[in-house]
């Protein structure tokens, strides 16, 4: 496989000079305009909301701006993150003031301020018809749409978004419209992942459908009964019970993230039984759940199955609940935890504080001095969710220059996924004077990548070091 091959000892390495020359370039368009950066505290956002869809297309048409569609979906969490926080932030109402917005969903109260409960839902109608293509009313992920002032489709983004993110993706449509736009990102804005571009927004699969409100309430209710059925019908209750937040619920979430711990041998090394089971339940908490699921995850922490424990301060990480961040960072002291799960505490402790001093170090530490080529890899994957723009720039710099071919292929990735063009030129550098083959075609990929490419040339590789797409 690509992911795996090494660079033979015989291949000469990357002279001191090449290293020197890429470090001071990386740096030089990392501090560029970083002076000028506003400190400002935040303060509550106003946005103009459009009453329709038409609407919307009629008013990007006359100030040839582009139009943004937030879509809520109501049990989900990245809904309730973008309502309480993003669409408050006086510095994304700045972008948003430049475009057209329109706010959809389907909930029956009104959500948004200056939009009424018959404006969201009509827009999410209108919506589902001209974007999608289908009359239904069925469900949408919840998504934000960038639509040129015509109303195509320009590209779209599934599930939750860092503020950072959302700011990224607004000031790419704004120059996708006008290619003169100016906007210095700040040090939290890379694009997201999981964004598509072009004009095939995708609905999400019906397979993450949250339940209706009143399968949800049937499934709480079924659960109140106790007994031995709901264990018996676990497999069924448990990805709708997900979604609730309700303490009886989440009793049950303990249980059943507890329950046969340890059978089959103890200790770290053990096989402890039901791992797989735990390890799935935790991946549907880390996709779907209220925050409030954290403190039955946190119980999973120190589990005997390596596996759970990756699951565990990866969902931690997914809720973004910050008063277990001393739960993570003892186990990601304890001498005793094993490397490979240590990697993973610290990319969950990344994205609860992007912005610490703290983490950069250990990243550094980890990437300039370990010879464990796996730690290597895990702490550039962690170097992506950083906020701290020059700390990033530096540290993918090294991983550039790395000895180690899966470390360059995993930076190579880590670029294209955040299409950070300040690194397209050093990018283009070491594309240039690389002689792996599969690392000269990934690097070629991230180059792509970068100018709004897409990103399945990684797919591989992303299965190798343990990343799905």
């Amino acid at each position: 496989m690509m992911c795996g091959l090494r660079r033979q000892r015989a291949i000469a390495r990357t002279t001191l000079c090449f290293v020197a020359a890429l470090f001071s370039g990386l740096l030089a368009s990392a501090t560029v305009g970083a002076a000028s950066r506003s400190a400002a505290a935040p303060q509550r956002a106003k946005i103009a909301w459009a009453s329709s869809l038409d609407a919307a297309i009629a008013a990007a048409g006359q100030r040839k701006a582009p139009i943004v569609v937030a879509i809520h979906c109501e049990l989900e969490r990245a809904s309730h993150r973008f309502l309480s926080e993003h669409y408050k932030d006086a510095q994304l109402a700045k972008l948003a003031a430049k475009t057209v917005n329109v706010f959809c969903s389907r909930d029956e109260k009104a959500l948004m301020p200056g939009v009424t409960a018959a404006v969201q839902q009509a827009c999410y109608q209108e919506l589902r018809a001209k974007a999608f293509g289908e009359g239904e009313d069925r469900w949408i992920q919840t998504q934000h749409l960038f639509l040129s002032p015509e109303g195509t489709v320009l590209g779209s983004v599934n599930g939750a978004l860092t503020k950072g993110e959302l700011e990224w993706a607004l000031a790419w449509v704004l120059r996708k419209v006008d290619p003169n736009f100016q906007h210095e990102l700040s040090d939290a804005a890379r694009a997201p992942t999981e964004f598509r571009f072009g004009s095939s927004p995708y609905p999400g699969s019906r397979i993450d459908e949250p339940p209706t409100k009143g399968e949800l309430d049937a499934a709480v209710a079924e659960l109140a009964k106790g007994g031995m059925a709901v264990w018996g019908n676990a497999r069924e209750l448990i990805p709708k019970l997900v979604f609730s937040d309700e303490p009886k619920v989440l009793e049950f979430g303990v249980l059943a993230l507890t329950f046969g711990r340890g059978r089959r041998g103890g200790g770290q090394g053990g096989q402890g039984g039901g791992s797989e089971r735990r390890v799935s339940m935790l991946d549907l908490i880390a996709k779907h759940s209220p925050a409030d699921w954290a403190r039955v995850v946190v119980k999973t922490i120190g589990d005997s199955e390596e596996e759970v424990r990756k699951a565990a301060a990866l969902a931690l990480a997914a809720l973004q609940d910050s008063a277990f961040i001393p739960d993570l960072t003892k186990r990601y002291q304890d001498k005793d935890e094993t490397a490979a799960v240590r990697a993973v505490l610290l990319r969950a402790l990344v994205e609860l504080e992007p912005k610490s001093s703290k983490h950069v170090r250990a990243i550094e530490k980890l990437v300039a001095s370990s010879k464990d080529e796996a730690l290597r890899v895990q702490a550039i994957v962690a170097a992506a969710k950083l906020e701290n723009r020059k700390a990033v720039t530096a540290i993918l710099g090294r991983g550039l220059a790395d000895a180690s071919a899966l470390v360059r292929q995993t930076t190579a990735y880590v670029i294209a996924s955040r299409r950070d063009e300040a690194l397209l030129s050093n990018l283009r550098f070491v594309a240039e004077n690389e002689a792996d083959a599969p690392t000269k075609t990934l690097l070629e990929a991230a180059i792509a990548a970068v100018d709004d490419g897409p990103l399945s040339a990684f797919t591989d590789l992303l299965e190798s070091i343990g990343l799905k797409r």
